[in-house]
């Protein structure tokens, strides 16, 4: 296993942030600013994401909890959370599929022989981290779809 020093990831970083410097570099200036202020929206988008979940679901359980909730709302909950869960296991099941066909069908040792090293709680936690990835990855694409629609197809 590659180990990282110290000295590897200071590389590592300085290489990243030169080559962002570089990409902004080549923009016009007005462009500089827009890509920057982007840049630094995509990396506290997620955390509001999730803040803001979290602070929507303590809402829908207080309403729930006190009697306040409307049965709607408690259907539409619990139909964003089904549609999710489908989401979460096709997902699953395709990874499972993907990994199946290249340890038993490609006959791909050596990804047999990575995941003999896993243990079954390490597999279930890549699995879990890739389930999370996928779900952002999905409400990003959303969000495109939003910005796509609003900047291109308005009339």
């Amino acid at each position: 296993m590659k180990r990282h020093s110290a000295a590897n990831t200071n590389a590592e970083e300085s290489s990243i942030a030169g080559m962002f410097q570089y990409l902004i570099g080549v923009l016009e200036p007005d462009q500089r600013r827009s890509w920057k202020i982007l840049s630094l929206l995509s990396l506290i988008s997620p955390a509001v994401d999730i803040f803001s979940f979290s602070i929507i679901m303590t809402v829908i359980n207080r309403a729930i909890q006190e009697n306040q909730a409307s049965p709607e709302l408690v259907a539409f909950t619990l139909s964003m959370v089904g549609v999710t869960a489908v989401k979460c296991l096709l997902f699953s099941a395709a990874m499972a599929a993907m990994y199946l066909l290249l340890i038993f069908f490609f006959r791909l040792e050596a990804v047999a022989a990575d995941f003999a090293e896993y243990s079954a709680l390490a597999a279930a936690g890549l699995l879990a981290l890739g389930n999370v990835t996928f779900l952002l990855f999905d409400r990003a694409l959303g969000q495109l779809m939003r910005l796509y629609r609003w900047r291109f197809l308005k009339k």
